[in-house]
């Protein structure tokens, strides 16, 4: 059965090259939002390396995508600075989070469920066990501060995962693996109670496009020590819902110090997290790319037009 489609939407670079075929084929605008791209990635991390066939397919991607949606501006501007995009072609939308998912719960209540120390500092690392994420800072940085902290990773396998291995061996070898806690992968709807369980979520990557967990901890009213990157920059407000370092578990180590030890800090920065992400919020985000279709659909009928 014929279908008639008014704009694709594509994400990621595989589902972009797809899209675009597709977008010329039926002679449709093409909008897609790319994530993360290589060329970035490699700017943030000399040794990143990604194929030429993925960098080459994106910069395609940049030239024939009718619009570019980016999670922040500051990934708008080096679209612009270093791939070649058009001012016009960009459009900044954040991520969404569903805040009715990720809600604060008791903070004494989450560690008795989880099986955590009640009077002990908990830190934080969700994500991929990728090196770009920095799960290896984490752990030096946990050596490093005075603070003797719980140190929890949910993200990677609990069996058969070299990068889990890795990290237990580092964790050996720095003299913390009595205070490290490897989780693996979890649920999604187990998240908020475990980002409300910890006193702060690090996140020490080389760079983040938008910066997920992020929100997410925020929501739950969780601090973030994060690196000063990316669209970290955007979410984390430095020294009122966290703090913004340079990446370096120095200082990390450092700030997550000053945090811990004072209380009345921790608890206005929990006060002040979940308001600050209520834009992130999936109607407000919906409500913007729609925006962006009807405003593609007006522009293809004008040239039909003319």
């Amino acid at each position: 059965e014929a279908r008639e489609y008014d704009v694709l939407h594509s994400h990621y670079w595989l589902s972009g090259v797809a899209a675009s075929h597709l977008a010329r084929l039926w002679d449709i605008p093409h909008v897609t939002m790319f994530h993360t791209l290589a060329r970035l990635k490699q700017l943030a991390n000399p040794f990143e390396q990604e194929s030429f066939l993925r960098l080459e397919m994106e910069q395609q991607l940049i030239k024939h995508a009718d619009r570019i949606i980016t999670a922040t501006a500051d990934e708008r501007a080096q679209l612009i600075r270093y791939c070649g995009a058009t001012t016009n072609q960009v459009q900044v939308i954040p991520c969404g989070v569903d805040l009715k998912l990720f809600v604060t719960h008791d903070k004494q209540e989450a560690r008795k469920i989880l099986g955590l120390p009640l009077h002990q500092p908990v830190l934080l690392f969700v994500g991929r066990l990728d090196p770009f994420k920095g799960p290896d800072l984490y752990l030096r940085t946990a050596a490093m501060m005075e603070e003797k902290a719980q140190v929890v990773i949910v993200g990677g396998k609990l069996y058969d995962d070299r990068d889990v291995e890795d990290l237990q061996k580092l964790a050996r070898d720095l003299g913390i693996s009595h205070r490290v806690h490897f989780w693996g992968a979890r649920p999604q709807e187990e998240l908020p109670m475990i980002y409300s369980a910890a006193d702060a979520t690090v996140i020490p990557s080389y760079h983040e496009s938008f910066g997920l967990v992020a929100v997410e901890s925020l929501a739950c009213g969780t601090p973030v020590v994060a690196t000063r990157a990316g669209g970290l920059t955007t979410i984390v407000k430095n020294a009122k819902t966290g703090y913004l370092v340079p990446r370096c578990p120095g200082f990390f180590a450092e700030r997550l110090d000053t945090l811990l030890r004072d209380r009345d800090l921790l608890e206005q920065m929990h006060l002040a997290a979940r308001p600050s992400v209520q834009h992130f919020s999936w109607k407000s985000v919906a409500d913007q790319v729609s925006n962006v279709y009807q405003e593609m659909i007006c522009e293809s009928a004008q040239l039909v037009a003319q």
